[in-house]
């Protein structure tokens, strides 16, 4: 048996080591390209970090233009920004979207072409010949667990698609987790990214893929899922920490052990009908759930236990769709008027899809969603 685990180069978990940043920065470059949210820039919590590149000498240009997920044109903006700056490395401070778009950047600044090139458009997208520059990930919501995986989705809404650009080159040298930069989250993204964490730490631990390190990766942190009521309630800092070192380690586990037919519908929704993706896990989870039981109740009897207390299936399907009663996600796909179910489900073919327990195609998907509307 071969174990191949995939992960960053290196993590800090700690309150306040977004000031490790410069420090990272200097081992690599003298000349920074930064993404980070428009949010965090005007708060002013960067300002130590800039402070402290420029007193090291180190250049830096910033881009903020992230809104939403990225599509290619805000891709192809923000990578020719940072080669005509000639810059050497990427950091990447904010949500899922902003650590994304970092992601594309560090790998395409010395390759040549825009993004559409490189996605999984096709069964053989372009593929980065070239160095990718090193790439420093500072996550500041508690869920996606975009600072640990070798991947960056691009979407777009004009063509209908919702795509990775894939490479081991895209791991992050260096993943800073700082729990304070999660500290006051809006009860939305803290609702949205937690069920993604949660969504991304089922599905790994249950995907066909799976492997024995992924799964006690994944096992271990379900014990974190009850952190994200009190995390979404109170703003509580230890459930805060908590969501932090769950959505990291779900990165981890979904890099190297995959997905499961909630994240790949979720792309589908993401592309065709805008729903966050955060949103689209969380509603179609305990639906994905219920198709897996039958090849997966041993499994969500151990999440279940680990979670709950109570070794049972139902257990975990009831405690994940009172969560999203709780928070006020919504438990159907009806109210987005899906026109054509079958443009639904082959948009919602993509990596994730395959490591589903039970295997869907074009077909059985659209039954499936059918079903859920």
């Amino acid at each position: 048996m071969r174990l191949d685990l995939k992960m960053p180069g290196k993590i800090i978990f700690e309150e306040g080591c977004l000031s490790e940043l410069e420090n990272c920065a200097a081992r690599l470059t003298d000349n920074i390209f930064i993404v980070v949210s428009r949010t965090l820039l005007r708060e002013g919590k960067l300002d130590g970090v800039l402070a402290g590149l420029k007193q090291k000498n180190i250049k830096y240009t910033v881009f903020d233009g992230v809104t939403g997920e990225p599509s290619p044109q805000m891709v192809d903006e923000a990578v020719n920004m940072a080669r005509a700056a000639g810059c050497g490395a990427v950091a990447g401070v904010g949500g899922g979207s902003v650590l994304d778009l970092a992601k594309c950047a560090a790998a395409l600044i010395n390759n040549e072409g825009g993004v559409e090139c490189y996605l999984e458009l096709t069964d053989s997208p372009r593929k980065l010949e070239k160095e990718v520059v090193p790439f420093i990930a500072v996550p500041t919501t508690a869920g996606t667990g975009s600072e640990a995986t070798k991947n960056a989705v691009v979407s777009s809404v004009v063509k209908g698609y919702k795509k990775s650009l894939r490479s081991e080159k895209m791991m992050a040298c260096a993943a800073l987790v700082d729990p304070e930069l999660t500290y006051g989250l809006p009860r939305e993204i803290t609702a949205r990214t937690g069920m993604d964490a949660i969504t991304q730490i089922i599905e790994s631990y249950t995907s066909k893929k799976a492997t024995p390190i992924t799964r006690a990766l994944s096992i271990d942190a379900a014990s974190n899922f009850g952190c994200l009521l009190k995390a979404w309630e109170e703003d509580e800092h230890a459930a805060r920490k908590g969501m932090c070192y769950l959505s990291l380690i779900s990165g981890i586990a979904l890099a190297n052990g995959g997905l499961g037919a909630a994240h790949g519908i979720a792309a589908g929704l993401g592309a065709l009908y805008n729903v966050p993706h955060g949103e689209a896990c969380a509603m179609l989870l305990p639906h994905v759930m219920r198709l897996n039981i039958g090849l997966c109740q041993e499994d969500y009897d151990r999440l279940a236990f680990k979670a709950t207390g109570y070794k049972s299936a139902q257990a975990l399907i009831d405690y994940v769709e009172e969560m999203n009663n709780k928070m006020g996600i919504r438990s159907r796909l009806g109210y987005l008027n899906i026109g054509d179910i079958d443009a639904l489900s082959r948009a919602s073919m993509g990596s994730s899809m395959s490591g589903n327990r039970v295997p869907l195609n074009i077909e059985s998907c659209a039954e499936f969603i059918k079903g859920i509307i």
